[in-house]
């Protein structure tokens, strides 16, 4: 998970990210489960990796089926990963729209703590507007489900081959 961490770090930065937003997969009833232990452990390590910009945590129940709808105008159940793309877009406008300033800020282990606090600070510039981010990701969302439709799928080799 450290070297995953590191990766979506460098990646970030190479970006200009200035924060970093993780789904939180908090229970039906709000509680933690094993899923959510995974993804602060994760943040935990992102934290460190990513020191100083920050990482948060943001409520994720209900993004998929919430994507889901909005990709089927209601008509149904759609899953995959762009159900999951919509959904991280979901997540990122729930969080700016919303009342950010109250989201958990994650914090490296305190184990590690000590090692980030000694890296130097980075001046970033502005953060992106939520226009901006909404524009990026949906340019994104469209480009991956235009070379889904533009790749053949799998079904339909294997109608192909029936033919023959």
């Amino acid at each position: 998970m450290t070297l995953v961490a590191r990766q979506v770090a460098q990646a970030a930065r190479a970006e200009g990210a200035s924060q970093f937003v993780l789904g939180m997969p908090y229970n039906s009833s709000g509680g933690e489960g094993d899923q959510a232990q995974v993804t602060r452990a994760f943040g935990q390590l992102l934290a460190h990796e990513a020191a100083p910009l920050p990482v948060y945590v943001w409520d994720e129940r209900y993004s998929s089926a919430e994507a889901s709808i909005r990709m089927h105008q209601g008509g149904g159940a759609v899953t995959g990963e762009f159900v999951d793309a919509v959904a991280a877009a979901i997540i990122l406008e729930e969080f700016f729209d919303g009342d950010h300033a109250s989201a958990e800020r994650i914090m490296p282990p305190p184990e590690l703590k000590q090692e980030a606090s000694q890296r130097p600070v980075v001046p970033l510039g502005p953060p992106p507007s939520y226009m901006e981010v909404r524009r990026k990701m949906m340019e994104r969302a469209a480009e991956q489900q235009a070379n889904l439709a533009a790749a053949p799928s799998s079904q339909s080799k294997k109608k192909r081959k029936k033919k023959r």
